[in-house]
């Protein structure tokens, strides 16, 4: 070493408190630590407690407590097979966690099988949830808000972040970001799945619980669809179809995606069935689920959240007569799926799969009928493909159908209904409200000398 050096004191097998002469500076408190891994030779790491050196046993009892507090971050880096002289940031570690639960999610769906389960994740009929490549996206989109949070923490190191420096995340988020109470929700989860991540490969020996503001109510229920707006989106989801030229393979291929999107967008609105999201494959929708039904007519059987049978609406039959057509002109007569690819796509899919879902095209058309909501807009600001499953049960009930019989056959409650989908509106409900109106017929009204109405 270019100064010389004084040890001090012992304070276990690889750890000696020291100090170092210094010319014209002054001398701190050092820890002399041994790494055999040491990739410069030296066999030593030195770090400073920023203590002042002094000789008295209270500058070295404070210089000892210091120097125990960075041997155990350092043994603590070194067991792990950290670099003890390289710190490893909370980006890092974030980066790490994204690529690890997308490997994951790639694994499950490539084998059909539900073999990465979301650790912590809320069970569902005693059943853990499983990665797939849908909540992956969502929590990607996640992971970009948190960005600017990460430069707030008072240290960039991951393993030193404490749970105090994350127990303020929610005081934050409302001073800088216009989340909902929800999507801040969603969002704290996600800072627990990333410190879990990082316990079980031991960068961390907590998983923190950041405060989480109480679940409102009133976010629960979902943006209503209005009519005029189900109107738009019918004539643009057409409109763009045929606005498709078939001139060549690639263009005849778009052109039976805008198809199938406008198929999807009916099929939906005429059933009012659960929109399947892709994260269940066996919850999509399969040519075996649509069964005949008394009076010529067709129901749909669904297990997705529970089990039920919907009916279809006659509106939607010719779009279940072009899906079948589209098929067979593709020699897809035993492809089970309704909505599927109609080509191979290298790395993306082969003809035959099914449509997981439908966002891309649900996102375009929002925006370009500007109806768009930026993400972490609170869910009952804004429209998602539930939407369209709100739409049926409230024009449902304003044509006069029981709203026990409506909930039982979509598998839901009458709760659930009135709760979260049913577009309650006195003015678009105004018939039914005064059905038992004129109780009594009181005839022409005259009045008296002083202007009272007399009542027949």
């Amino acid at each position: 070493m270019a100064e010389p050096f004084h040890a001090v004191e012992e304070l276990d097998e690889g750890c000696v408190l020291c100090w170092m002469e210094a010319t014209g500076t002054t001398k701190y408190w050092q820890v002399r630590m041994y790494w055999r891994d040491n990739p410069k030779g030296a066999g030593y790491v030195v770090r400073s407690t920023r203590i002042p050196f002094e000789e008295s046993r209270a500058s070295r009892n404070k210089a000892k407590r210091k120097a125990n507090q960075i041997w155990r971050d350092f043994i603590g880096d070194v067991s792990v097979g950290d670099s003890p002289i390289k710190t490893r940031k909370v980006q890092d570690v974030v980066h790490s966690y994204a690529k690890q639960i997308r490997w994951w999610a790639e694994q499950n769906e490539k084998s059909g099988k539900d073999i990465y389960i979301i650790k912590g994740g809320r069970q569902v009929k005693g059943h853990s949830p499983f990665w797939t490549t849908a909540k992956v996206d969502a929590i990607d989109n996640i992971l970009t808000h948190l960005e600017p949070y990460w430069e707030t923490l008072p240290t960039h190191d991951f393993r030193k972040v404490t749970q105090r420096d994350l127990a303020y995340f929610y005081e934050w988020a409302g001073a800088n970001k216009e989340w909902s109470p929800s999507w801040t929700h969603r969002v704290i989860t996600q800072i627990r799945m990333i410190w879990r991540y990082g316990f079980d490969e031991g960068w961390a020996d907590f998983i923190p619980s950041p405060f989480r503001p109480p679940a409102q109510t009133a976010e629960r229920k979902r943006r209503p669809l209005q009519e005029e707006e189900w109107l738009k989106m019918v004539y643009w989801a057409k409109d763009r179809y045929n606005s498709v030229d078939p001139k060549n393979k690639a263009a005849a291929y778009n052109k039976e995606a805008a198809f199938q999107f406008w198929a999807w967008l009916n099929f939906i609105s005429w059933t009012g069935i659960r929109p399947p999201s892709g994260r269940v494959e066996k919850n999509l929708i399969r040519w075996e689920d649509i069964v005949p039904a008394p009076g010529n007519r067709w129901i749909i059987r669904r297990k997705d959240k529970t089990e039920y049978a919907a009916p279809i609406l006659e509106a939607a039959y010719p779009f279940i007569q072009m899906l079948r057509d589209q098929q067979k002109r593709h020699d897809l007569e035993d492809c089970p799926w309704v909505f599927a690819h109609t080509r191979d796509k290298s790395g993306s899919h082969k003809k035959g799969d099914p449509i997981k879902s439908f966002r891309t095209q649900w996102r375009t058309m929002l925006k370009e009928l500007e109806l768009w909501e930026a993400w972490g807009t609170a869910q009952k600001d804004k429209l998602v493909p539930y939407a369209l499953r709100g739409f049926f049960i409230t024009m449902s009930l304003r044509h006069g159908v029981e709203l026990e019989k409506l909930s039982r056959s979509l598998g839901t409650s009458s709760r659930v209904v009135n709760q979260t989908y049913y577009d309650f509106q006195t003015e678009k409900e105004i018939d039914e409200l005064v059905k038992r109106s004129g109780l009594a017929d009181i005839g022409s009204v005259t009045y008296d000398e002083n202007g009272y109405p007399i009542l027949s």
